[in-house]
């Protein structure tokens, strides 16, 4: 995601646009976030990820294919990123819900810990790789990556 606000910022220059995508990126949390966690609770979690996940491809590769023939335009861009919001917002409960059934209880506390650590890692670390990988590779070959991570994820 964060290659694309990369390109996004490149592209337009704009921080009007740089703000759209930010908040596309963050309101499905913020709006549906409630309702999320009450269909999650209610339904096959595992599903839930699994469908999370390939929608999640199914954005990403639009965007791809879209690279890979013409400059993508804006409006797609921040389609794709709210829908992407979307597939995060409801795979992050389901995983959240699902960990304590598969982590025995005694190391519940090390599990949450080691998933707290890795996420902040990745909060620091990912705009750096972003910015790397933007800087030498295309940015559909970057979403053709993060497709691939999200279809073997599901």
């Amino acid at each position: 995601q964060m290659a694309i606000i990369f390109y996004l910022t490149e592209k337009t220059g704009s921080a009007m646009v740089l703000s759209m995508a930010s908040l596309l990126g963050f309101l499905p949390y913020a709006v549906f976030g409630p309702a999320i966690g009450v269909l999650v609770d209610r339904h096959d979690r595992k599903k839930i990820m699994i469908g999370a996940d390939l929608i999640i491809a199914a954005a990403g590769s639009v965007l791809t294919i879209v690279a890979f023939y013409m400059e993508l335009p804006v409006w797609m861009v921040m389609i794709v990123l709210f829908i992407r919001s979307i597939g995060t917002a409801f795979h992050t409960p389901a995983l959240n819900a699902v960990t304590p059934l598969l982590v025995p209880e005694e190391q519940l506390t090390k599990c949450a810990g080691y998933s707290q650590s890795l996420q902040s890692i990745s909060y620091i670390v990912s705009p750096a790789v972003a910015a790397l990988l933007y800087s030498v590779w295309e940015l559909n070959a970057i979403i053709a990556i993060d497709v691939l991570g999200a279809v073997i994820a599901s």
